[in-house]
């Protein structure tokens, strides 16, 4: 696809499609091609957003991220909340859906942004210098992280209350209630503790040592949150589910590259230091470095194969097609509106607003993920002969295939037109920071100039000793986010 001037993340992406359609590879007893078991299908998807968030986490700067923390803020919630309330509106006039709480599970799986699109692309722009000066790969990075958190924490809810699967005990819908703050909560516990193990630079005291401590480390959180939410059931629900555990690795990796950067976090074991406390601005940057060559090689034809593999175009009828379309296109409409008035009161130009607003179009794997559960909620309903009569099973059982048919085309829609957008378009709206002449090429300007900004002094004043560090940090193999 790079020959033709495409991304290879969208011939990936097609080549599942090809898989999953294909007369001799299609299977609709498996979710995704035949051969692969749906579990591994997940773990798959699990594995590709954990490494997609640790090279996101090295590279996001904290006090950065606090600067455009009202910004990114309100980009988490109110596109997103946006979106589920316009979808779960009009899905009862497109789908003549009557329950509202199905509408709304349906706005939440479509209002999740695929971070595996996202985070990649504003990497490319960040290496090309496109936004950097106004931050504007770290705004949208800080809330990509935790768009996803919020749209399957209100999934979780809407769904609760949708469909009684034959849990509708008070302490259940409670449960369901606190699963979105639980999720931050132990997410930002869990990801903190781990980052003062990865600090320990005496015993990681080479790159591949770091390396390996924080992939590990990002592996087992996630895989252990999923665990549990297989295995541990609270009043028949999940408390904890394997966001909690993807988010616990993008803060550990956070964390952890604030911790090497300025020499914080020792533990003394027996009145011995753990950590040299030296300030290591390279060590980071060269850990994400690794992690960049084992996404480009493993992870991400792995991820977005799988997520290709997904769309089965024979699930979808000409008539479901031409309403699916339109509602995504509905939410799209209310999301970028929101969008573009989350960031009101910056100093981001029109055309940099409009940029971000559309940046949040990519949606894949949470909609590959979830597309399909209300419907098997539904089938769970059937199973237990829980519907009241039959016309009462037959549209639900309606519905739960409008979800799934809207869930896939909403991938195929905006997987492939926002990927596009954020490298075609983004060169064409953002600013370009051109180095000075005869400067350091590697100069992260976003950064330099808020530090700069903070100690109100000119280049060269008392502020350049510490911008000469964070642009040390920069020095690498290549230039990311």
């Amino acid at each position: 696809m790079k020959a033709i001037g495409m991304p290879s993340l969208l011939g990936n992406l097609i080549a599942g499609i090809i898989l999953k359609n294909s007369i001799d590879n299609a299977d609709i007893n498996f979710k995704s091609v035949r051969g692969l078991p749906d579990s591994w299908a997940s773990d798959i998807i699990t594995f590709g957003l954990v490494t997609i968030f640790l090279r996101g986490g090295l590279e996001i700067d904290l006090d950065l991220v606090k600067k455009a923390g009202k910004v990114a803020a309100k980009l988490t919630f109110f596109p997103g909340c946006s979106e589920a309330l316009a979808v779960a509106i009009f899905s009862r006039w497109i789908f003549g859906m009557e329950n509202f709480g199905l509408g709304l599970s349906m706005g939440f799986i479509l209002a999740a942004v695929s971070p595996a699109v996202v985070v990649g692309a504003m990497f490319d722009l960040k290496q090309a210098g496109y936004g950097v000066k106004q931050n504007i790969p770290v705004i949208v990075v800080a809330a990509a992280s935790f768009d996803d958190v919020v749209a399957i924490s209100g999934f979780a809810m809407a769904i609760s209350f949708a469909i009684d699967a034959g849990h509708s005990e008070t302490d259940t819908k409670l449960v369901e209630g606190f699963h979105g703050p639980l999720t931050i909560i132990v997410g930002l516990i869990l990801g903190i503790m781990c980052s003062y193990f990865n600090a320990q630079t005496r015993i990681w005291n080479t790159v591949w040592k770091r390396t390996a401590v924080v992939l590990f480390l990002g592996v087992f959180l996630a895989f252990g949150a999923k665990y549990l939410e297989h295995n541990w059931t609270v009043a028949h629900a999940h408390p904890i589910g394997a966001s909690t555990g993807i988010l616990a690795a993008l803060i550990m990796a956070g964390c952890t590259a604030y911790h090497w950067e300025h020499g914080t976090g020792a533990i003394s074991i027996c009145g011995h230091n753990m950590a040299t406390e030296e300030h290591d601005h390279k060590a980071a940057h060269q850990v994400e470095h690794n992690l960049h060559i084992l996404w480009d090689l493993i992870s991400q034809p792995l991820l977005f194969g799988v997520v290709g593999s997904y769309l089965d175009f024979r699930l979808i009828s000409v008539e479901t097609f031409g309403r699916a379309v339109l509602l995504v296109f509905c939410g799209l409409v209310f999301r970028t509106a929101a969008a573009y008035f989350a960031t009101h009161g910056t100093d981001l130009t029109p055309k940099e607003r409009l940029f971000i607003a559309f940046a949040w179009m990519p949606k894949a794997t949470v909609q590959a993920a979830l597309c399909g559960y209300p419907l098997y909620l539904i089938n769970q309903v059937t199973l237990a002969d829980g519907w009241k009569n039959e016309e009462e099973q037959e549209k639900y059982e309606k519905w739960g295939s409008d979800i799934l048919a809207t869930g896939v085309l909403a991938i195929l829609m905006t997987a492939p037109a926002g990927l596009i957008f954020i490298q075609k378009i983004g060169p064409k709206w953002l600013e370009k920071y051109e180095p000075p002449e005869g400067g350091d090429e590697t100069v992260a300007p976003g950064e330099v100039e808020a530090l700069v900004a903070e100690n109100g002094e000119a280049e060269g004043g008392e502020g350049s000793e510490e911008a000469g560090a964070l642009v040390a940090k920069e020095e690498g193999p290549e230039e990311q986010l």
